[in-house]
Parts: structure tokens; sequence; C-alpha cells
């Protein structure tokens, strides 16, 4: 018969040891010396807390890597994003949802653009701030992602470093027009953890939490589309049989990545971004097996990156031999990752995971001109610190290896540090348009569009000179380079050359006939030698060609006031200031046909507008004076004329003298 415990008894020994404590207890109270004895934490409490210091310590790292970017301005597609994007300066819902925007479809990025814009207006420093700051969201939940999906912390904290500190990634952050790559990833990896909560609860909350979150991610960048993917790679990695159940749940990502596929082809189009009868589909295969090996190497070992990786070949011209290597080493990677489906997981999980995200841009659909980017990698490249994190914990738990631990801590630590002071200098190169493409030319002295940019940087300073030498380079390159001609052409008109800009202007259509800034700046230039016709019908022609061209509407507009139809002018004028609302030109130009008109008040409120959007413009005081003059408000007038001189409209100085000798 087993043996009973007895519940109802202590044993005499354990009784007399209890008594004894309590004497001792009550006599040290007599005496007062009581000790107050702590409880201690358990062990599993004091290895989270653990844990969320160096996760910690991980996010202050990585806000000191990119606290140069802070001080960072515009670059690049910042202007079509944010310095001349009038869907931002309203939040207008209607029109973010609906409008296509640089060949992408991201409305909810452009909603945060909005926001951003209220509080920020051109500050740059705030849109900095909001990038590195969702990094480090995301860094977060990197590290939460792993730990759910492996339930190891150590691991876990390998791929959150790696991925907050990886220079790769200063592209997507220290870059604001990249927004839509931070914020899609947030939203992504926060659908994915909602996905392995569903996975593990079975919970309709959560399943529905990882489908918003899906759109959500969807609607801030077509990246996202790759979800659906990952979602399988994620259940073979976890062992799960794809019976109808699984399936089933799968259907709604994979129906709302097609729809958002869908979308993403057409705003392409819409942009004319797509190429595809340019390169043929063996280039395609042949780049696309060189891109998919040259991000891997990225990640290791991160360099050269550039802002931007040209086609190493023109369309149809022969690949060089040694890029035929790369087909094979992808057949062979794809071979051992199969291989490792059966007898590693861990493996498989991390290349696939990485395959799955990079698949889509790996540009065998032709998108853009550049053959790689670097901010590409930003999802794709937590497979690959997945990797690093489950070889340093192999490492740490091997026994068999000696100092074990101090070799782990000094690869991680050399790794931490090289990447990190990679990261900090990288943030730098982004700071305007002149270090990033100085930096692009010198690593690569044959990219054209390295030189067109940064020449379009030294027209904003007015250093027109050494933006004719980069174009004049430029097309050395690239003899039949449109934008390349037409920046020439603007730069030869503000130095006072029209005739060699008209003709510039005249090669860029002849390049590419759809270039409808061309048509509008030719445009201009016939109006001001009063070719009235050859000038309407440039303008008509580039507005049509691309009708939210609100510089041409103005341009039209002026022609019609030149030739004393204020009407027209007007009708010119307001549908400019209804595409870009901040539009200070038309503005004015708008008060002006107003006033032609003795529409004073009309004129007057213009005017009002013009400098609320900008209070230093001296025009805008100068043609409010004139009005205040008609309104027979002499006071207000000559205040303006005085304005006007202060902000350097030097002309409002003969109204002076004329009209204020006071």
């Amino acid at each position: 018969m087993a043996t009973k415990k007895n519940k109802g008894k202590a044993k005499p020994e354990a009784k007399a040891k209890a008594e004894a404590k309590a004497k001792a207890e009550a006599e040290a109270k007599v005496k007062g010396e009581v000790k107050v004895k702590v409880k201690a934490k358990p062990k599993g409490i004091q290895k989270n807390m653990t844990t969320w210091y160096w996760l910690g310590g991980i996010l202050v790292a990585t806000l000191l890597v990119y606290w140069p970017s802070f001080s960072n301005g515009f670059v690049w597609d910042d202007l079509v994003y944010i310095q001349e994007n009038p869907l931002i300066y309203t939040i207008n819902l209607s029109n973010i949802f609906s409008t296509y925007l640089a060949g992408n479809y991201h409305p909810l990025t452009v909603l945060v653009h909005a926001i951003e814009y209220q509080f920020f207006h051109f500050n740059t420093t705030g849109y900095h701030v909001v990038n590195v700051l969702i990094h480090l969201l995301n860094t977060s939940l990197v590290f939460y992602f792993i730990r759910r999906l492996t339930s190891n912390e150590r691991i876990a904290l390998v791929t959150a470093l790696l991925f907050g500190l990886h220079p790769i990634h200063v592209e997507s952050v220290a870059w604001v027009a990249e927004l839509k790559d931070v914020l899609y990833t947030f939203f992504f990896l926060g659908a994915l953890i909602s996905y392995l909560h569903f996975s593990e609860k079975r919970n309709a909350g959560w399943y529905g939490l990882a489908l918003g979150l899906f759109v959500l991610s969807a609607l801030s960048k077509g990246m996202a589309v790759s979800f659906a993917l990952v979602l399988v790679v994620i259940d073979i990695f976890q062992g799960k049989k794809f019976n109808g159940k699984v399936i089933l749940e799968k259907i709604p990502f994979f129906v709302l990545s097609i729809v958002f596929g869908i979308i993403a082809i057409q705003a392409q189009v819409h942009e004319t971004a797509l190429h595809d009868d340019t390169i043929g589909w063996a280039q395609r295969i042949v780049f696309a097996c060189y891109s998919y090996i040259t991000y891997l190497q990225k990640l290791i070992f991160p360099f050269p990156l550039n802002a931007y990786y040209p086609y190493p070949v023109a369309p149809h011209e022969a690949i060089p031999v040694l890029y035929y290597v790369y087909p094979v080493m992808v057949l062979i990677l794809a071979g051992y990752t199969f291989y490792a489906l059966r007898h590693q997981k861990k493996i498989f999980f991390g290349i696939a995971f990485f395959t799955a995200t990079i698949l889509l841009v790996l540009k065998l659909m032709p998108v853009g001109y550049a053959l790689m980017a670097d901010r590409y990698a930003y999802i794709p490249s937590i497979g690959i610190f997945y990797l690093a994190g489950e070889g340093l914990n192999w490492l740490w738990s091997n026994t068999t290896i000696q100092a074990r631990k101090g070799i782990s801590i000094a690869l991680l630590a050399a790794g931490a540090l090289f990447y990190g002071y990679s990261t900090f200098a990288r943030s730098q190169v982004w700071k305007n348009e002149f270090t990033l493409w100085s930096d692009a030319i010198e690593k690569d002295p044959t990219m054209a569009i390295a030189y067109l940019n940064r020449a379009a940087y030294y027209t904003d300073e007015e250093k027109f000179q050494e933006a004719e030498v980069d174009l004049n380079k430029a097309i050395s390159l690239n003899p039949a380079y449109a934008d390349a001609f037409f920046n020439r052409g603007v730069v030869l008109e503000r130095t006072g050359r029209p005739e060699p800009a008209m003709e510039d202007y005249t090669r860029t259509i002849s390049i590419k006939p759809g270039y409808s800034k061309a048509y509008i700046n030719r445009g201009n230039l016939y109006r001001n030698v009063q070719q009235y016709d050859a000038a309407l019908a440039d303008f008509n022609k580039g507005l049509e060609l691309d009708p939210r061209q609100y510089v041409g509407y103005n341009g039209r507009g002026i022609l019609y006031q030149n030739l004393n139809k204020n009407e027209e002018a007007i009708v010119n004028y307001t549908k400019a200031i209804e595409i870009n609302p901040g539009y200070i030109n038309a503005i004015v130009n708008r008060g002006n046909a107003y006033s032609a008109l003795n529409n004073l008040t009309a004129a007057l409120n213009d005017y009002n507008e013009a400098i609320r959007v900008n209070s230093q413009f001296g025009m805008a005081y100068n043609n409010r004076a004139l009005v205040e003059i008609k309104m027979n408000d002499m006071t207000k007038a000559c205040e303006d004329f005085r304005k006007a001189v202060e902000f350097g409209y030097a002309n409002a100085s003969q109204a002076i003298a004329q009209y204020c000798k006071n």
C-alpha cells in the first residue's frame, strides 16, 4: 500500500525548529534587533527586467547613430512629397485617398505627411524626428516579433540590435520621403505579431487585428503585398499542416495582396514608370539574381552603399559573362534552402523570409531606372539578422567551444560598433543634395543622374556656373538625357540666355515628347518675346499632358493677362491655386487681375493671403499698397510700401517718394 503524506501533523523536528525560530524572533524584537526581510524577485522577473534593459540600450544606441539626421535637410524626392506637394497643405481625405503620387498609391503616408506639415511646415527637423522615432518603434517590434516566434530573448535582442544599427537602413530612416518605408514596416510587423497571437490562441480578435494592420501597411507602401507570403513561411516554420482551415484563413490576405498589387501597377502606369519594353526577360532574370545576391552581401558587409544603383548595361546590350554566375549562386542557395526545410528549419525561415519580402523589388517587372535601392532591404533584412542571432546563440550555448561566451560577445560588439559607426557616418551623407550626390559621384563617376541632381542643388543655391558644368557632364555621359537638357534650359534661362534655353527645351521634347514641363517652360519663353500663339500652343500641350502642372496654369494666366483677358487669366490662376493652395505667384497674379478689373476687395483678399503664406514677400506688400491707394487709404499704403522695401522689393522706393512724403 502506498504511503500517504501526513498533512495534519508536522514532524517533531520541524515543530521544534519552528518554535525555536519564533522564540528567537521574539527576543530580537524586544532588543530592537528585528531585521526586515526583503522578498527576492522571482528569477523570471529578474531575467525579464534584464532583457528590457538590453532593449533600452539598443534603442538608445540606435537613437545616437541617427542623431546627425536631425540636422539634415530635404533631398531628392522630398521635393515631390513635401516641398511641392499640394496634397499635404490641407488635410483633405478625399483628395489624399484618390490621388497617385510619384507613381505610387500610399495615401496613409501622404496623410501622415499632411499631419506633419500642420506642425512643422518646412522645418526639416520635425520630419526627421518622426522617421527616427518610427524606426525605434520598428526596432522594438522586431524584438517582440522574433521573441514571440522563437521564445528566445537572446536571438530577439541580437536581431533587434542589427536591425536598429545597420547602415543599409539609413536611406529608409534619414530620408524624409521614405516615411513610407518605416511606416509600412510598423504596421507590417504589428500585423505579423497579431498573426502569431492568433496562431497560438485562435482568437478572432487577433485575426481581425492582423488583417486590419496589413491593410494599413498596404496603404502606406505597396511593398506590403508580400505579407501573405510571409504568413506561409511562418506556418511552415511552425510546422503547421496545410489543411483547409489553414488555407482558408490565408485567402483574405492573398486577395487583398492582389488588389493592392493591381493598384500599385496602375499607379506606375499612370506615372509611366514601367518600361518593360526596354529590358528583355533574359536580362531581367540575370539582373534579379545579381540584385538578390548583392542585397545579401550588403547585409553582411555593407559597402559600398549608394543613393542610386544604375543598371550595369544599357537595355538590350550584351550582359558581361560574369553576371551569369549570379543565377548559379541563386540556384545553389535555393537548393540549400529546400534542404534546410527538412533538416534545419531555422535556416529555411531566415532565407525564406528574406526572399519573400525582397522578391517583388528584384525588378522582374522593371519600375524606374535604378536596379536596386538600399530601402528595399528594410524589412527583408530581418530574416538575415535573425540568422545572425541564431548563429550567435548557437555559439554562446555550444559547450564544446572554449571561451564561447567571450567570442560571442566580441563578435557582437565588433559588429555593433562597425555597423553603428557606419550608420552615424552615412546619416551625414544624407544631409543635403550636395553631400548625397557628391558621395554618389565619388563612388561612381559615370553616374549621370548624380550630376543631374547635384546640378539641381547648385541651381537652388544660385551657383549656376557649377550647375551648368554638372549638367554638361551628365549630357556627355548620356546624350539622350531629357532631364539634363531640361535642367540646363532652366539654368540658361535664369542666367539671361533665352535662345539656348529654348533650344534645350526643344531638345528635351524631341527626346521625350511627353515632357510637360518642357512645353510649359518653352511657352513662358515664347510669351516673353510676345509670340503669343506659340506660347498658348505650348501651354495647352503641357497641361494636356499633365493637368496638375499648376505652373502651366499660372503661365497661361499671365499670357491672358498680357492680352487684357483678365477673366480668362483669373480662371487659370484659380486652377493653379486649387492644385497648390500655397502657390504664392498665382495668388499675387490673381490679385493683379482682380485689381485690373477694379474688383478691389477680391484683390485685397489675394494679397492678404499671399502675405499669410509668405510674410516677407515684398511684391505682395507693394501690390496691396497700390490697391489701398485706390481705396484712398494712404496710411496703410505707405506702411505697405515701406514693408515692400524692407523685404527687398526696391521698386516700392519710387512709390514712397511719390505718395509718402511725410
